[in-house]
Order: C-alpha cells, then structure tokens, then sequence
C-alpha cells in the first residue's frame, strides 16, 4: 500500500473528545507529530502542545518523527533537531508525571530509510534522554519490489512486505 495521508486529522481537541467518547478499555497509544504548515525548525511547540494535551488519555504516546508525506518531518531524525525536540519532550513528561502522578511512556517512531549512522545517533539520543521505546519503522519512501508495477512509482509512504526486510534489518 503506498499511503498519503499524512497526519491528516481535525486537531487533538477533537481527538480527545473521540477518547473520552470512546468505550475502549485497552492500551491507547497516541501519535503525536507537527503540524504539515508548521515550519519544521518551530516543531518541538506541536509536539509540546499536542504532549501535554493528550498525556492524560494515553497508555503511550509516540513522537512520530518519520511520517513520509509531512514535509520535512524526517529532518528530525538527526542532529541538534533530533536531541532538541527528545530533551524538551523528556522534559515536560517527567513534569507531567509528577503533575498527574502518573508515568505515561514516551515512544519514538523512526522511518525504515535510515543509515547505519542515523541509526547508531537515534540509539545514543534514545539512551540519553531515556526515552521509552522505539517503534520501527514507519512507510518507506523507497520502491524496491513495486517499481515495475503500474502504480509503484507514486508518491507517499510504501508499506507491507517491500518494506519488510528494510524495517526488520
């Protein structure tokens, strides 16, 4: 499936409101990401923002920083971006914690199309800022296996089994 939806969504006000509407009694995890008209060099407020918002209602929440079809969102991924926005995140967790007395675990959901280098980087922010786990991988921006197929070539994030060697490597 090549998907190009994005984060495509009507606000984490509504989302919390289709929560609490919700009978659901298991464990919810919450996306978190910036918005798509959010210059990327001002995410760490969204991804604050929609944080302290949602720590109430979530089991987890995952900072998505991989989405393929949210413009320059995977700059993220590396770099004083990336050790920015986990240790402002960390930050106002274990703020929340303590204002909630309750822990929600902070996640962070990587793309499939990282180097070797941008992997070992994200392992040392990971341990650093004591994040609570990894979700690997999100949609690919590659098209190994579907290049030949009418739409292969598309735009938007590729997913299933081309992308399934990548993720699991």
């Amino acid at each position: 499936i090549i998907n190009r939806m994005g984060f495509n969504n009507d606000g984490v006000e509504q989302l919390i409101e289709n929560v609490k509407a919700s009978k659901f009694k298991g464990v919810l995890g919450i996306n978190i990401g910036k918005n798509a008209d959010t210059p990327v060099e001002d995410a760490v407020s969204d991804y604050l923002i929609c944080l302290e918002k949602v720590y109430n209602y979530a089991s987890y929440i995952t900072v998505n920083i991989s989405s393929p079809n949210t413009k320059n969102l995977r700059s993220l991924q590396s770099g004083d971006a990336l050790t920015e926005l986990l240790q402002t995140l960390k930050g106002r967790q274990l703020e929340l914690a303590q204002q909630y007395q309750h822990y929600v675990p902070l996640v962070l959901k990587v793309a499939p199309d990282l180097t070797s280098e941008d992997i070992n980087f994200i392992a040392v922010q990971l341990l650093k800022f004591k994040l609570d786990g990894l979700i690997v991988t999100n949609t690919t921006l590659g098209r190994d296996g579907v290049e030949n197929l009418p739409n292969g070539n598309e735009a938007g994030g590729l997913s299933g089994a081309p992308v399934f060697e990548k993720s699991t490597e």
